[in-house]
């Protein structure tokens, strides 16, 4: 079957009105604006607004060009990339320099830095700057054979990733900038030098980190004596102790350092964990344990015992100058770190060859046998340090040759007197700080051990303001886990107060213990010195006062207080309203006034056991628990409520507890600790010993052997004759009285004194 074929319409038959309707093309909307796309609506890609932000106030705008698909701009994107990759831009290659240049720099240069480049100074010319005070090494010299593959991958970045480092250093505080800076001083790379920076935002860390508070339950009953809770006592308006209590929403009290024991924190110092060990000892050559020794030693001993300037010694460690620090200091310092670091066993017995501190004094005492007769700055800060271990090794006779030593060498080099021109402001604050310290480490070891000070006045230069003169004592900044802010410790008003303190107690030594006065310093002497240390405990500056303290170093300032006030009272006889105002006091009598003392040093020892523990290092801690410990025992021997014996039983427990960690520290402690403990009955010892392992069959030859303190224990007055109640009388027999009423019992055998 055949069809017909179809044709074509004939073109004159196409008239206007049959012509079919095709629209105009639609103009395609090349890279929808940023806003648009993120709203997911249309946008007209109209340029430099679209008509949608217009219409909204939105701001517009573009990744892309005006004739360029997303596509076409990702592709563009890309190929920049990879070009960057393979060949760092001029602009990398300056910033790179840059970064390298800073570890040339000291602080001041770094600091000069930073605010030229908040101020809007350009690259190039900060390279400029940079290279009129620190060589700026060029492409070879920082990409050394170590660091070639790192620039590899710094390159994938390129100018972005310095771009970010030099945008945080614009946007942070000075304090932050100064800190990254550092941080790049040591060596750290730029991208973990980011990566710092940005974990330290306070705001994500508390979205993130759960409560990391920590606290430290009482032996035997776990709350707080409701004896102490009264409205007379001032420390229970404190902070410290409003941490104790159920939070009731955001207060002061909840920061870091009122919730977090001490002895979780780090030192925050450049220097600290920039140590070459093998430098300075050749006991190990372990870099990062020689700076984990010394970072327990800064926090735990040193602002106790002080003896040289911290900064000074840890920036010429680093950096590997003789100065101000020296093999026999590094070594003696690593010796009495020992003692503070928790993972080292047996860090109390020194004289096991095993122990670090047994091998680092070795060290010790051989560098300062080749170094007999010449005197210097770092011998004298050794020697005070060596004093510091012989007296917590319970060996104080030879402590006190390493005493004589330094002062010997300080008047030798006329280290009291500040009529001697020194050209280096630096050498000049160093002798000031060392006397200083020497000074009152004098008058406190004479105060405590019943003699007369070898130093009889304070050095020339006088104590400067903290406020005017902050650099002169230093600040100790300290970092708590889970918080990267460094945390100040009011380091500089410590160091102050204590200063000011221990001469107050020299001053007390000479006046009772002076050999070149037969007479009983009369009570006139005794108000006047009582007088000076309320004047001063008043004086104390805010973050040292009763409502701010909070760490060890503050509360050991007020306890030393009380306890320095205890032993000057009881020689204090009856004195009359009219003699008391004379010297600006009460008429109360001394019996009150160290009842109250007692109250206020079980409230603060009860503070700092409760946020802090006493297991880590400190060595005042036995004076504490012992007075308080021994005070306890004589208020059991009285008639009382069976509530109130078991609140007193909860202190005696507490201060044996106390002394019984410090022993696994310290030997003396330990000999302390056996002491108070043989004072207890049966009851009080049984109960005790449910948590405490009994130590003495496998001690008891130790001690014997090892123990020759003459550290008198404070239960009898200041003007009576310490030999009877030292350490090394007092373990000699099977029975221990540590009665304040009667020394006879202690009296020594014939032949069994002093030796």
């Amino acid at each position: 079957m055949a069809f017909r074929p179809l044709l074509p319409r004939p073109v004159d038959q196409v008239g206007p009105h049959t012509a079919p309707h095709v629209p105009p093309p639609r103009k395609l909307a090349y890279g929808a604006c940023a806003s648009c796309r993120r709203r997911k609506v249309r946008c007209n890609a109209h340029r430099p607004v679209c008509s949608s932000c217009k219409s909204h106030g939105f701001e517009c705008v573009y990744g892309s060009g005006p004739a360029e698909s997303r596509a076409d701009a990702f592709k563009r994107s890309q190929d920049r990339l990879e070009e960057q990759t393979k060949q760092p831009s001029a602009s990398n290659e300056t910033c790179r320099r840059l970064v390298a240049s800073l570890k040339h720099l000291d602080e001041a240069s770094a600091l000069s830095l930073l605010h030229r480049l908040r101020d809007g100074a350009s690259i190039a010319s900060l390279i400029d700057r940079v290279a009129t005070v620190a060589p700026t090494p060029d492409a070879n010299t920082f990409m050394s054979v170590g660091k070639r593959k790192r620039q590899h991958d710094d390159d994938i970045d390129g100018a972005l990733l310095y771009e970010d480092l030099f945008n945080v250093l614009i946007k942070a505080t000075e304090e932050e900038g100064l800190e990254l800076l550092r941080r790049i001083k040591s060596g750290a790379g730029v991208s973990a030098t980011l990566r710092q920076a940005k974990d330290a935002n306070l705001l994500l860390q508390l979205s993130l980190v759960p409560e990391t508070r920590r606290r430290y339950q009482f032996p035997h009953r776990p709350k707080f004596p409701q004896s102490l809770t009264t409205d007379d006592n001032p420390y229970i308006a404190s902070l410290i102790y409003e941490c104790s209590l159920p939070v009731t929403g955001p207060t002061e009290a909840q920061q870091t350092p009122y919730l977090t024991p001490y002895h979780a924190a780090e030192i925050v110092d450049p220097w600290l964990w920039n140590i070459n060990a093998a430098r300075w000892t050749s006991v190990t050559k372990d870099d990062r344990f020689v700076s984990k020794l010394l970072n327990s030693y800064f926090l735990h001993q040193y602002p106790i015992f002080l003896g040289f300037h911290k900064d000074y010694f840890l920036e010429d460690m680093a950096k590997g100058r003789d100065r101000f620090c020296s093999s026999l200091l590094v070594n003696t310092l690593l010796c009495a770190a020992s003692h503070t670091c928790q993972g080292i066993p047996d860090r109390a017995k020194f004289w096991k060859p095993h122990n670090p501190a047994y091998q680092f004094l070795a060290e010790a005492k051989r560098l300062w046998e080749t170094q007999i007769g010449q005197s210097s700055l770092t011998s004298i800060h050794a020697a005070i340090v060596l004093n510091t271990i012989s007296d917590s090794d319970s060996l104080d006779k030879v402590g006190r040759m390493y005493m004589l030593q330094a002062v010997a060498m300080a008047h030798e080099m006329k280290l009291f007197d500040s009529s001697i021109e020194i050209k280096s402001v630096k050498m000049q604050r160093a002798r000031a700080f060392t006397a200083w310290c020497l000074y009152v480490w004098d008058c406190m070891e004479a105060f405590y051990y019943f003699r007369e000070p070898l130093i009889h006045g304070p050095p020339d230069t006088p104590l400067p303001d903290v406020a005017i003169d902050p650099t002169w004592y230093g600040e100790m900044w300290v970092r708590y886990p889970l918080n990267n802010a460094p945390t100040p410790t009011s380091f500089g008003q410590v160091v102050r107060a204590t200063m000011e303190l221990r001469h107050l107690t020299g001053k007390i030594s000479r006046a009772f213990f002076s050999s070149a006065s037969s007479e009983e310093a009369s009570q006139g002497q005794i108000l006047g010195f009582r007088s000076q240390l309320e004047t001063w405990f008043k004086g104390l500056p805010e973050p040292l006062t009763s409502r701010k303290i909070h760490l060890p170093s503050h509360l050991r300032i007020h306890l030393e207080y009380y306890t320095t006030l205890i032993i000057l009272l009881r020689v204090q006889g009856d004195v009359s309203s009219k003699l008391a105002a004379k010297y600006g006091l009460s008429d109360e009598p001394a019996a009150d006034v160290i009842s109250r003392a007692y109250k206020y040093i079980e409230t603060l020892f009860r503070l700092y056991y409760h946020c802090h523990d006493c297991e880590a290092y400190d060595a005042f801690i036995k004076l504490w628990c012992i007075t308080l410990g021994n005070h306890t025992i004589g208020m059991l021997e009285e008639d009382m409520a069976p509530h109130d014996r078991e609140v007193l039983r909860s202190t005696l427990l507490l201060c044996v507890k106390g002394l019984y960690d410090q022993g696994r520290n310290n030997y003396v402690e330990h000999i302390t600790y056996l002491a108070l403990r043989d004072r207890m009955n049966p009851e009080d010892k049984d109960l005790l010993m449910t948590d405490l392992p009994d130590e003495e069959t496998k001690d008891q030859e130790s001690i014997k052997q090892y123990n020759q303190s003459r550290w008198p224990i404070p239960i009898i007055k200041i003007n009576e004759d310490p030999t009877a109640v030292t350490l090394v009388n007092l373990v000699k027999y099977e029975s221990l009285s540590l009665s304040t009423s009667s020394t006879s019992a202690l009296t020594p055998r014939p032949g069994e004194g002093d030796r």
